[in-house]
């Protein structure tokens, strides 16, 4: 079946490609492989489905997108999925195939263990126990031990998961998807474009199928961009996400020129700034920022207007001196917070 609304945004950007090379693409000008070939293209969401942020979809080569979707984003899904969840919870709730799956030690040994029906008859050799917290039973759980192994054992929920680099992963995909759907080929095209699809291609490139990707070949590739995103603090109730409102961050470097735009990427209930290049003639300012981020920055919340028939594209920016916001350590929950005064 043709997807004639598929066809239809291939042609838009076909004349957006033109008017910024001179001349069209053939097939598709990718903008994370940057090149041009005849491949199965799909409905792209920027924003994955399963966190419900957004229905915007680009044109977007599907081996591309079916890769990133399994590499990177299934693991981000997991992470805002279970964020907040207590140890125990996550016990209780872990599915069959779950990449989070906890595991259950007694003396620092890990043992099986399964959520046994509550009418099926028990099994020899296998104890039932009740997980308690306070007062509260949390589940009921069997192990694969003898109840006389189990006195005075002290029992440890352990988490074993790394899946902060699949999330610098999804996000730096998702901002470079958002700026093209903002800004069409002239943001792939700019040093910013070229600077992400560098980034996500390279990983595309050497990991895609038949090769395998696992979280290490993630962490590998992503670490060095790890300063380029961080959990948002309480910016603002009104902050919807950039791909939503089309507000972002403008960071303002001591000369006053934009060294840096701050994407905002809303998933589910998860929110993170994403730091991509600003002006040209910043952009050492910009990587120093990325390599040693100050412990503050100065910002404005600005908002990108669409030209029209009347008036250019334009980035609305307020009136008056840049706030500040407090940068909380890589890792931290608390991220890029604004200053109090």
């Amino acid at each position: 079946m043709v997807d004639r609304e598929l066809l239809q945004r291939i042609e838009v950007l076909r004349l957006d490609f033109t008017r910024e090379r001179g001349g069209p693409f053939e097939h598709f000008y990718c903008p994370i492989l940057l090149r041009d070939e005849k491949t199965e293209l799909c409905r792209g969401h920027i924003v994955n489905e399963a966190f419900e942020t957004s229905n915007v979809w680009l044109p977007q080569r599907k081996d591309v997108d079916n890769f990133f979707g399994s590499a990177v984003e299934a693991d981000l899904i997991t992470i805002v999925r279970d964020r907040g969840k207590s140890p125990y919870e996550l016990l209780r709730d872990a599915r069959k195939g779950d990449k989070l799956r906890p595991k259950l030690l007694i003396c620092d040994k890990e043992i099986e263990h399964y959520f046994p029906s509550p009418n099926s008859p028990p099994v020899a050799g296998h104890t039932r126990i009740q997980l308690v917290v306070g007062d509260a039973p949390i589940c009921n759980l069997a192990v694969k031990s003898h109840e006389k192994e189990l006195e005075d054992a002290e029992i440890t929920i352990l988490i074993d998961a790394e899946f902060r680099y699949a999330a610098i992963a999804s996000m730096v995909k998702t901002t470079h998807l958002t700026l093209f759907n903002m800004f069409g080929y002239s943001h792939v095209l700019s040093y910013a474009g070229k600077y992400l699809a560098d980034i996500l291609g390279k990983f595309y490139e050497e990991h895609k199928p038949p090769a395998k990707c696992n979280g290490t070949d993630v962490e590998r590739h992503f670490r060095d961009f790890d300063k380029m995103v961080v959990p948002l603090g309480p910016l603002g109730d009104d902050l919807k996400g950039t791909l939503t409102d089309n507000r972002a961050l403008f960071l303002f470097g001591q000369s006053g020129k934009v060294f840096a735009l701050g994407v905002i990427v809303k998933a589910g209930p998860a929110a993170f700034c994403v730091f991509v290049p600003g002006e040209d003639s910043a952009i050492d300012t910009y990587f120093s920022f990325i390599r040693e981020p100050p412990s503050s920055v100065a910002f404005k919340i600005v908002t990108y207007c669409p030209g029209n028939e009347k008036e250019k594209a334009r980035w609305e920016i307020p009136e008056g001196e840049p706030k500040r916001a407090v940068m909380h350590p890589v890792g931290s929950e608390a991220g890029l917070v604004e200053r109090q005064e």
